[in-house]
Formats: structure tokens, C-alpha cells, sequence
């Protein structure tokens, strides 16, 4: 665990823009994410940032959803991390290009986690971002994001029908989750 937090650090002092936190994600965030999901055994799942697996390990743990856990990480040192869940996902370098890898599947991913910095990207990438992401999910999927400030607000209701926050104040830094649901 130690040794996945100094990558976790060495990867934030390399790209602060792309990776967003000096350290993972909390237990206490992780959960608040996993509990805006109702993942069932057909659900299909996507996670943008993978980290160092923090998220993907619980998801793989908490679901017994259809596998595999698709995970987007761009990061070398942190992709690294997540073979140790080589069986549960299948791994992609560009969460940028989750539209093109996942062409195949528009309109039926039920579930998108990210831990995603969003509010660092360019205002351009971002709402390409989203758009992917709407594109994939089907009618009545949600989006289930952290950030750590809630400015993101009118992005997400501007591509999705709902939207609601959770405060995780147990984070360093405390989180906010936002919860976005294609309409059905």
C-alpha cells in the first residue's frame, strides 16, 4: 500500500493536470461512489482513471456485474498498477478515445465511474469528454464522478437529464460526488 502511494505521489508530481490528488481516493469516497450504483449481475461498467486501483478493486469486489470491468488509465506507472487485476479488466490507455474503443457498445453501459480531474482539462476536451461518455451510456445509466469542487455543476446539467452532488468531507481533499443520469 505504501509503495502504491509514492507512485500515486510520484505520478501527481509528474502530471498534476491528468492525475488531480497527492494521494488515492479514501475508503469513505469509494463507498459514497459504489453506493449511486445499482450494479446487478448484467450490468456492463466503465472506470476513467483507474489509479492505482483503489475504485476498480472495489468495484470488482462489491459487483458481480458482467466482466470485464473496462478501465481507462493513461498513466504507465499507474496502468502498471492495476495488472494485479488482470483477470477482472480490460485496460485502455485514453479515456479521450473511449468513445472509439467503445464504439461498439453506444447506448448500453450501464454504470461510468471517473476520478477523472475534470476541471483541469482544456473547456473543450471536457465537453468532448462528456459527450462520449453520454454517447455509451444507455438510457437510464449514470455517470459517477468525484471532483473536489462542485463548479462542474452546469457542464453536467447541461449533458445529463439529473444530477445530484454528495459531500465526501472524509477525503483528503473532501470530495464531491456527482451523480448524472442519462434519461430513460
Amino acid at each position: 500500500m505504501l509503495n502504491e502511494k509514492k507512485m500515486f505521489l510520484k505520478s501527481f508530481l509528474d502530471s498534476p493536470k491528468s492525475v488531480g490528488s497527492i494521494i488515492p481516493s479514501s475508503k469513505y469516497l469509494v463507498q459514497c461512489m459504489l453506493n449511486q450504483a445499482d450494479l446487478k449481475k448484467d450490468s456492463k461498467v466503465v472506470e476513467l482513471g483507474g489509479g492505482t486501483g483503489v475504485l476498480t478493486g472495489a468495484i470488482v469486489a462489491a459487483a458481480q456485474f458482467h466482466k470485464p470491468l473496462l478501465v481507462f488509465e493513461q498513466n504507465d506507472d499507474l496502468r502498471q498498477s492495476l495488472s494485479k487485476y488482470s483477470g477482472d479488466i480490460t485496460l485502455f490507455d485514453d479515456a479521450f478515445e473511449l468513445g472509439t474503443c467503445l464504439s461498439h457498445m453506444a447506448n448500453q453501459i450501464d454504470c461510468v465511474f471517473s476520478g477523472l480531474p475534470l476541471l483541469n482539462f482544456k473547456k473543450g476536451e471536457r465537453v468532448d469528454l462528456l459527450d462520449q461518455i453520454y454517447f455509451i451510456l444507455k438510457p437510464g445509466g449514470k455517470f459517477i464522478a468525484f471532483q473536489y469542487t462542485p463548479f462542474l455543476l452546469p457542464y453536467m446539467n447541461d449533458f445529463f437529464e439529473s444530477t445530484t452532488i454528495k459531500v465526501v468531507p472524509l477525503n483528503i481533499p473532501p470530495a464531491f460526488v456527482f451523480v448524472c443520469e442519462k434519461k430513460a
